[in-house]
């Protein structure tokens, strides 16, 4: 019979554990990649945007485009503020800005020929941003309170708006916003307020993911807010 004899060396497997655990050394690198997977958002070129958009004189333009603007810079501060904003959210809210200056209307554009040029406004815009509006969503007591906001499937959209301030006078800037499901301004509307008062508008037909905001300022030039906005989606 033929006897076949296998000798095991203890060194061998011990010595070529070394080698083997080599790989899971190697782990650490591979974890980069993942890492690295969460794409980094560059807000650059929308703080910029912002900044510019500030430098626009309320004066100088129509209550409604201007609040237009204004509008699309509380916008495009909630997403510069947002960690967790996505690059599509922060390009969106850039080009809100950008058409929302693009179609910024002087008064001067539509003067009204017994005008005389003298009383034409000559207040040059600012460049000190400090100057100029800064819309703010920031919590604080406010005088108004929009409650009972519905969005129905025709596109009516109701509200009840409340003031629980002290002033007299209570005259604000109701401004009613339409968002695209990637967050860009599409449509603004802006009527005055001076107390309670309940809201029926027609025509405001959202697109999936479309969103209708409501916000309440004391006027276009300063854009303080004097209420929590508040917004509904479909």
């Amino acid at each position: 019979d033929t006897v076949i004899t296998v000798t095991f060396s203890d060194a061998s497997p011990s010595e070529s554990a070394t080698p083997s655990e080599t790989p899971s050394e190697s782990a650490t690198p591979s974890e980069t990649p993942s890492e690295s997977a969460t794409p980094t958002v560059d807000k650059t070129q929308l703080n910029k945007a912002i900044e510019t958009a500030m430098t626009y004189n309320a004066d100088e333009y129509t209550e409604v485009s201007f609040a237009a603007l204004s509008a699309a810079i509380t916008t495009a501060k909630e997403v510069a503020e947002k960690s967790d904003a996505t690059q599509e959210a922060v390009d969106n809210a850039k080009m809100g800005i950008e058409t929302a200056i693009a179609n910024l209307v002087k008064k001067s554009e539509n003067p009204n020929p017994s005008t005389a040029p003298s009383e034409t406004p000559t207040t040059e815009p600012s460049d000190d941003p400090s100057e100029q509006p800064t819309p703010s969503v920031e919590p604080t007591d406010y005088p108004y309170s929009i409650t009972n906001v519905t969005l129905s499937d025709k596109g009516v959209l109701s509200a009840d708006i409340k003031y629980s301030g002290e002033a007299e006078n209570a005259a604000a800037k109701l401004i009613i916003a339409k968002y695209n499901s990637s967050g860009a301004l599409i449509g603004l509307n802006a009527e005055d307020l001076n107390g309670d008062i309940s809201i029926t508008k027609e025509n405001y037909n959202l697109s999936d993911n479309g969103i209708v905001r409501l916000y309440i300022w004391d006027s276009f030039e300063s854009a303080k807010p004097l209420s929590q906005p508040v917004q509904r989606e479909k």
